[in-house]
């Protein structure tokens, strides 16, 4: 079923090297300004420690009503380092942006994501 290249589109490959210990890299809808349509994602996160096994948290995000915040968040995702993976979401299946919070140690990452463009 996810086999077809065709039906998923890259919706960005980001490459951050030289980050420093205070470095916080979060990505967010300002730095990928989409609205995911589809509750099924691929991702891969890399690095280049080779010894490392978390990649930090993809977190679903909602904008919400002024009066309940500036976001709602949706299901958070612990991410593994060297694993590409299809996750499909559950709790918000379209309208949605992702967050992805990069953990401090890193000193360089590479975050790519994809989003399943058949109906589902």
């Amino acid at each position: 079923m996810f086999n077809n290249i065709s039906d998923w589109q890259l919706i960005t490959n980001i490459q951050s090297v030289n980050l420093s210990i205070r470095d916080i890299l979060i990505i967010n809808s300002d730095d990928v300004p989409h609205i995911f349509t589809s509750p099924i994602i691929a991702y891969s996160v890399s690095t280049s420690n080779q010894h490392w096994y978390k990649a930090g948290y993809l977190v679903q995000t909602l904008p919400a009503p002024i009066k309940l915040g500036s976001v709602l968040q949706g299901e958070a995702l612990f991410i593994k380092l060297f694993t590409p993976t299809i996750h499909k979401f559950n709790r918000f299946t379209a309208g949605y942006n992702l967050v992805f919070k990069v953990p401090l140690y890193f000193s360089d990452v590479t975050f790519s994501i994809w989003e399943y463009k058949q109906p589902v």
